[in-house]
């Protein structure tokens, strides 16, 4: 009977243990099988430390290969919460190492977390303290901060990063994928003291973004900026921009806006500072627009240079409108019209050619369309369709109201002129190298469309030529060169009316008169005082101009 008994506890014993064993087997099945992924990754999180680096961004730089945008070293701190254990003598010994938030600080250590930042680009002090401290669990890690050595100057073409280096504004951001390059990572795993394992060490380096090289020059930069200080100082403008652009090419040599701003302080700036206005603002240009008028006028044949108008003394009645002229003029040739700038001469002229072929000449010019220049923001402007034109259209339209244009599309468009009447593409970037300074894509120039003839461009030409030797333009005379150009005064327009007392004075205009280097435009909007286009624009077109062509040392004409 004991015997039996004895059989009885072993038999449940076996039993009790199989399915115990069972149960073992099933757990461990469960583990390695079934939830093998979930429990991996536990793992992994537990063990294994993978840090993401980011790569050094491509530098920017002028067509001679000065830089205006380049990467630095920098020290960032991170932490790995799971290997603190005295969290708040931690918080308070970070607070006091670095200038950082005790809140945001508490919050980030207090996750269960194998990698967590605390502050990126510290200091160089900063960078010194934490060394020295060597409090377990806060780690250093080398990242790159954007730099912008020249400081303001071209900042609006240029633009800026956020603090991951990804581009925001300007050519960092039209050209992100190239200058970004490729993250690389390392990672180490830990021990179940969260010993580091050196043997385990994997790491990926991170590949460096291409450079961009800009067809800007700094020089000639440097020289439109120094002359719109010079313009802000004595005008106090509300905005003011500049554009030097080559007529040949369609290569853009400086672009200047105000106001401007610090790229490397860049979260100081007011929004407004941030636009690029060249390519952004869009206005009435007034009667620098008169030059497109008298390409059309001439190209059509229908209008000659010597035809003479009767500018009816200075105020002429079409319709309900009254046409005046800021001088009373009686019979002037058509040449004279353009280089007086009368209104009334311009509309009697361009009435010739008719509304559908003048819509259709502006159209070519590229008014009311962007350039395709290769920088973001860029606005169209205004060009109403023809078939929405009333009969006072064809009398403001001609000299330049009614019409919206930005800066660029006036440079683009008079360079039509300077160049024997073909439309060229804007672009401002030359050439995207690899860091061994491989030359992986190259910018080349290229001709949009023919809008007048190469006959039509030199006649004009001659007359905008005039302009400046003896007509509205004198102060835009240069020492050593024929200018080429026209003046601009438009009355503002607010809330849908012109608004009194304010003015945007323009000039464009291209020099040497034979072969044409460069273009210039330059729009000053509500200066104060003097408001006309031919005594504040003009005389910085020809500081502008003058120090160029020294700069670029093109010879003098006879």
């Amino acid at each position: 009977m004991y015997r039996n008994i004895n059989r009885k506890r072993q038999l449940i014993v076996l039993f009790l243990f199989c399915i115990l064993f069972i149960c073992l087997i099933l757990r461990v099945y469960n583990r390695q099988v079934i939830n093998y992924e979930f429990f991996k990754k536990k793992a992994d999180i537990q063990h294994r430390v993978k840090i993401e680096l980011a790569p050094e961004r491509g530098g920017i730089f002028d067509r001679n290969n000065r830089a205006f945008a380049v990467d630095t070293p920098i020290e960032s701190l991170y932490a790995v919460p799971r290997e603190i254990t005295n969290k708040e003598e931690v918080i308070r010994s970070i607070c006091e190492l670095i200038d950082v938030d005790e809140n945001i600080v508490r919050e980030r250590i207090n996750k269960d977390k194998a990698f967590i930042w605390i502050k990126r680009g510290l200091s160089s002090e900063e960078t010194t303290r934490i060394k020295i401290s060597k409090i377990n669990g806060l780690y250093l890690l080398q990242e790159t901060k954007r730099s912008y050595p020249k400081g303001d100057l071209l900042c609006h073409v240029i633009g800026f990063t956020d603090i991951d280096n990804k581009g925001i504004e300007g050519i960092e951001l039209y050209y992100e994928n190239f200058l970004r390059g490729k993250y690389g990572w390392k990672s180490f795993f830990r021990d179940a003291r969260q010993n580091k394992i050196s043997s385990y060490e994997e790491f990926l380096p991170a590949k460096k973004g291409y450079d961009i090289i800009l067809t800007i020059d700094e020089v000639i930069q440097h020289t439109v900026e120094t002359e719109m200080r010079e313009l802000v100082k004595k005008r106090k403008p509300e905005s003011a921009m500049i554009i030097v652009m080559s007529p040949i090419t369609g290569e853009i040599y400086a672009m200047c806006s105000y106001p401007s701003y610090e790229n490397n302080q860049y979260s100081k700036a007011e929004k407004e500072d941030l636009k690029n206005r060249c390519i952004t603002d869009v206005y009435e240009p007034g009667s620098v627009f008169k030059v497109l008028s008298a390409c059309a006028d001439i190209d059509t044949g229908k209008v000659k240079p010597d035809d003479m108008f009767f500018c009816e003394n200075g105020q002429y009645s079409v319709g309900k409108r009254v046409l005046h002229d800021y001088h009373g003029y009686g019979n002037l040739s058509f040449s004279q019209v353009i280089q007086k700038s009368s209104n009334i001469g311009t509309v009697k002229a361009t009435a010739k050619i008719g509304e559908d072929d003048f819509y259709n000449y502006l159209l070519n010019f590229g008014i009311g369309q962007s350039t395709g220049i290769d920088l973001p923001g860029e606005e169209n402007g205004i060009l109403r369709n023809v078939r929405t034109w009333t009969p006072s259209d064809m009398t403001t339209i001609p000299m330049g109201q009614g019409v919206s244009c930005t800066t660029l599309q006036l440079a683009d468009a008079l360079s039509v002129v300077a160049n024997g009447g073909l439309l060229m593409q804007p672009y401002i970037v030359k050439e995207i190298r690899d860091e061994n300074g491989n030359v992986i894509k190259k910018f080349k120039p290229k001709i949009k469309k023919r809008v007048i003839s190469g006959k039509s461009a030199d006649t004009v030409k001659e007359i905008l030529k005039g302009a400046v030797q003896s007509g509205t333009g004198k102060k835009a005379i240069l020492n050593g060169y024929y200018a080429c150009g026209k003046t601009g005064t438009a009355q503002k327009v607010i809330g849908g009316r012109y608004a009194e007392g304010k003015y945007i004075a323009s000039f464009m205009g291209f020099a040497p008169y034979k072969d044409p280097e460069l273009v210039v435009v330059v729009s000053v909007n509500e200066p104060k005082g003097d408001y006309f286009g031919g005594s504040v624009a003009a005389p910085v077109f020809r500081e502008v101009m003058q120090k160029s062509l020294r700069y670029l040392e093109v010879p003098e004409e006879s």
